[in-house]
């Protein structure tokens, strides 16, 4: 926690022991304080922060997956994690994404070690050898799967395999598209606690959760911090739809990988709309906690694949409105207007030289620029520019070639 009168940090377990020089086989620790907990807030900024966190936490798995029976949602558990663990895991993401010189490695290694065996014991107890979806309470860590080599792996077998029965692959470039998105889920499927642990500290999500969890944190009302550890489940990306709730009543859905063309859900849109709209009202209704939330469905046309609640977030403009907006589509989304379904409703246009080389995808200034100037709301801008800043950075071949042309396409299709 930040102590507000002294301005200094200080680590506290999750029984309110003080942990102000954390100990692993003698080696003093208490100066490897993560960069981000290092810096002082100010009491109105910390009151503030607790405001927002009361508000987030209330949509994280741990307060809903309990009150929804088994096949509306992933079977799940949880595995607390106490405050030395977290600082771990910052200064891991520290060490390796900003490269940080932290004391203590060892004893960080040796921490995180034992409790990755936490995390395999209740992953094998829950889902066998089937896997599972790992992420904190508050987000997951698909950030950190844009960043590995194994997404690499996966995207060149989704592009040499058969193609989907979806219909993407009726035009090359959206097939690619669709891809880069499906291998960057299928990343997050994970078999030991020691891979769910590389996610978790190898992503900013994660990162960006644990600094503010731990700046509110007190010996006298410490936050508890979660990790969820969800049964596997394989969602086809196409049946993906976030949808809008605003006083109890579901006001609007959308596409959730809106870079994407899916023929099967543009033919069969009616369908999916009608079997949502009947879920929710027979279904979740009766159960929902929250009067207002984005509730992410898993939903597809065919009556024999049951509909699922992969998440909830709170209805503010922090959470990413896909192709809605959260100002222009208030009236919609709010239920004044009636319910609406968006959809994309055909392939991004194909934009190559003659000679079949990829145009420069230009700067990433210039082209946030012209998103927010098009009208992108921008969380939505913020969500993918993260995703596609880390392709940049980390990935080559395909996955290189793939990001730069969904940059250069984005960037050309704008209209004034």
């Amino acid at each position: 926690m930040v102590d507000e009168a002294r301005g200094r940090v200080e680590y506290y377990s999750r029984g309110g022991g003080c942990f102000g020089a954390e100990r692993c086989g003698g080696v003093r620790a208490d100066g490897a304080v993560p960069l981000s907990l290092r810096e002082r807030s100010s009491p109105a900024a910390l009151s503030e922060l607790r405001r927002a966190i009361a508000v987030d936490c209330e949509y994280d798995v741990e307060r809903w997956s309990g009150a929804l029976p088994e096949g509306v949602t992933a079977r799940t558990r949880f595995v607390s994690v106490p405050v030395p663990i977290a600082l771990s895991i910052l200064r891991s993401y520290e060490r390796v994404q900003l490269h940080t010189q932290h004391a203590g490695g060892e004893c960080d290694r040796h921490t995180l070690a034992h409790f990755a065996e936490e995390l395999n014991r209740v992953m094998h107890d829950l889902a066998g050898d089937r896997g599972a979806f790992v992420r904190l309470g508050s987000r997951s860590p698909k950030d950190a799967g844009l960043g590995a080599d194994r997404t690499r792996k996966l995207l060149t077998e989704i592009l040499n395999g058969a193609p989907p029965e979806n219909g993407v692959a009726m035009q090359r470039q959206n097939f690619e598209f669709y891809a880069l998105f499906a291998a960057q889920i299928r990343s997050l499927h994970v078999h030991t606690g020691a891979d769910a642990l590389a996610l978790l500290c190898a992503s900013e999500r994660v990162y960006e959760d644990l600094t503010r969890l731990l700046k509110v944190s007190s010996a006298s009302n410490p936050r508890p911090i979660q990790v969820a550890i969800r049964e596997w489940v394989d969602i086809p990306i196409e049946s993906e739809f976030r949808g809008f709730v605003h006083n109890r009543q579901l006001t609007a859905l959308s596409q959730y990988f809106h870079m994407v063309f899916f023929p099967s859900v543009a033919r069969d849109a009616d369908a999916i709309v009608a079997r949502v709209r009947d879920f929710f009202t027979h279904v979740l209704l009766p159960l929902l906690p929250f009067d207002d939330c984005v509730v992410d469905f898993s939903a597809t046309a065919a009556p024999d694949r049951p509909l699922r609640i992969i998440e909830f977030n709170p209805f503010t403009k922090f959470t990413s409105a896909v192709l809605f907006d959260w100002q222009r589509d208030r009236d919609v989304l709010e239920g004044r207007l009636p319910f609406e379904l968006r959809i994309v409703r055909e392939p991004l246009p194909v934009l190559r030289s003659d000679e079949g080389r990829l145009c420069a995808a230009g700067g990433g200034d210039e082209m946030s620029r012209q998103l927010l100037a098009a009208g992108v709301s921008s969380e939505v801008l913020a969500e993918q520019a993260g995703a596609l800043d880390a392709l940049s950075q980390y990935l080559k071949d395909d996955m290189a070639r793939i990001e730069s042309n969904l940059r250069y396409t984005l960037r050309s299709t704008l209209r004034p």
